[in-house]
């Protein structure tokens, strides 16, 4: 049997931990929020040492997002990370971006988003 591991409070066997759609805000580096209760689809994995993550959301199309900006990844539960590359594709009415990340999605303290 393989060996489990914990990565970002998931039991992690030998691949990568897929998680659900997560509803989430997309700030910018300095804390605007770009677009909010987004359905983020996300994967935790680790190379080496180092924990990563990526996955995808959609915006309507007439949002705006740099490539070269420095976005935070905030969760419904208080869990938030910095994504460090994107890729943002039009299709249709839709832009779909592909990020990544890196680091642990830490929670803050005492931090539950409360949307509504």
């Amino acid at each position: 049997m393989a060996e489990r591991e914990r990565v970002n409070d998931l039991w992690v066997d030998d691949g990568p931990s897929t998680l659900p759609f997560f509803p989430a805000r997309l700030l910018s580096k300095d804390g605007v929020v770009v677009a909010e209760q987004v359905p983020v689809w996300i994967q935790v994995f680790r190379e080496g040492h180092q924990e990563r993550w990526d996955g995808s959301f959609e915006v309507p199309a007439i949002q705006f997002l740099p490539y070269h900006s420095t976005y935070t990844l905030r969760f419904a539960d208080g869990r938030q990370g910095t994504i460090t590359n994107i890729t943002p594709i039009i299709r249709g009415e839709n832009l779909t971006v592909y990020f990544e990340g890196s680091g642990p999605l830490a929670q803050e303290h005492g931090m539950v988003e409360r949307w509504g």
